[in-house]
C-alpha cells in the first residue's frame, strides 16, 4: 500500500530529479546531433574511394568512442525517465487510494 509518506517521497524525488533530467536529455539531444559531425570528420581523414572511405569513418575509433558515449547518455536519461514516471505512478496511486478513502469506498 502506498502512503502519504510514500507519496510525499515520490514528489520530492521528482523535484529532485528536474534538472538532472534537463542535463541528461539535452545531452543527449547534443551528442546525438554531433554524431553526423564525427563522422563526417573521420571520413574527411580517410583515404580511399568514397565507399572505403565511409567505412573507414564509421568503424573509427572516434566514431565508435562517440556511438559509446550516446548509448551510456542513451542509458542514464532512460534510467532517470522511468524513475520519474514510476514516482509519478506512486503519486496517482496514493492519490487515487486516498480519494477512495475519503469517499469510504476503501
Amino acid at each position: 500500500m502506498i502512503t502519504a509518506v510514500d507519496a510525499e517521497q515520490a514528489i520530492m524525488n521528482l523535484l529532485g530529479s528536474d534538472h538532472e533530467f534537463a542535463r541528461l536529455k539535452t545531452y543527449l539531444k547534443a551528442l546525438e546531433n554531433k554524431r553526423k559531425s564525427v563522422r563526417s570528420v573521420q571520413f574527411l581523414a580517410a583515404k580511399g574511394t568514397v565507399i572505403e572511405r565511409q567505412a573507414m569513418a564509421l568503424v573509427s575509433p572516434q566514431y565508435i568512442e562517440h556511438l559509446d558515449k550516446i548509448a551510456v547518455a542513451q542509458s542514464e536519461f532512460e534510467t532517470l525517465k522511468n524513475q520519474r514516471e514510476t514516482a509519478t505512478l506512486q503519486i496517482e496511486f496514493w492519490r487515487s487510494i486516498n480519494r477512495n478513502q475519503q469517499q469510504g469506498n476503501i
